[in-house]
């Protein structure tokens, strides 16, 4: 029996691009009970309720009780954008009453991309000399990194600023951060901590086409929070679904008038 529960999990899952075998895989749970829950067959205990609250950035409340899919069509009917949270500014996680003239930073390090492989084999030091500095509001250079972006971040030619997390295993699940390895490279992820329970952090990408992947402790220099990032590049607006309807209505008006 389709609820709102069942809808909302299978619509959610569509715009992830997950299988349910692979929503399975990444929640530690089976494809059969992800296809019980979308059919309506059964209900998961609110645990695990919670828990696909919390992977999916929602709540309980309104995983159960409103329709998304409908809530997320008028969003995009009076944006015209089809993520509302990747618009091309600078956005800095810092209160308004922070951002004084006080606070501006001397200059914050931006490590470029050709300078990567240097600071994966041979640390900050090595290229502290022929790095260039930004400034930005309400961010202290003795906290912080700049990076220029890869192609594993969602808005090309960017800058992102990085403030370094001490304690990896304290990372907060479903969110992303800069990781740091000498295997794998500079990577922008969103982490899943299994630290304390398997000593790895469960890494899937936020472009399509690159693999969710384990990486061990072992693996991992360093973490950065992403505070705040510069984007040059205006994203890509994406057709109203209903803008296009109406247009192709008129478009067959005005082939029968013709005819």
């Amino acid at each position: 029996m389709e609820t709102n529960l069942s809808k909302n999990l299978r619509f959610l899952r569509g715009l992830k691009g997950f299988t349910q075998s692979e929503l399975g895989e990444e929640l530690g749970m089976t494809r059969a009970s992800i296809d019980a829950y979308e059919a309506g067959r059964a209900v998961p205990p609110y645990a695990k309720l919670k828990f696909l609250a919390d992977y999916f950035e929602s709540s309980v409340e309104a995983l159960t009780e409103t329709d998304m899919e409908d809530s997320y069509a008028e969003e995009i009917e009076r944006n015209g954008l089809d993520d509302l949270s990747m618009l091309p500014i600078f956005a800095v996680q810092q209160e308004p009453s922070n951002l004084k003239k006080d606070n501006l930073a001397k200059g914050i390090p931006l490590i470029s991309a050709y300078q990567f492989e240097q600071y994966l084999n041979d640390g900050f030091r090595s290229i502290s000399d022929d790095l260039i500095t930004i400034s930005l509001p309400g961010l202290s250079e003795e906290d912080h990194l700049a990076f220029e972006s890869s192609n594993d971040f969602p808005l090309p030619k960017s800058v992102l600023i990085g403030k370094r997390i001490k304690d990896v295993s304290r990372l907060v699940d479903n969110k992303c951060y800069l990781v740091v390895s000498p295997t794998q490279g500079i990577l922008y992820r969103r982490a899943y901590n299994q630290i304390k329970l398997r000593g790895v952090l469960v890494l899937t990408p936020e472009i399509n086409g690159l693999d969710t992947f384990d990486l061990e402790l072992s693996q991992i220099k360093e973490v950065w929070e992403v505070v705040a990032y510069i984007s040059y590049e205006m994203p890509q607006q994406k057709p109203s679904l209903e803008n296009a309807k109406e247009l192709a209505k008129k478009l067959q008006q005005e082939l029968d008038r013709l005819v």
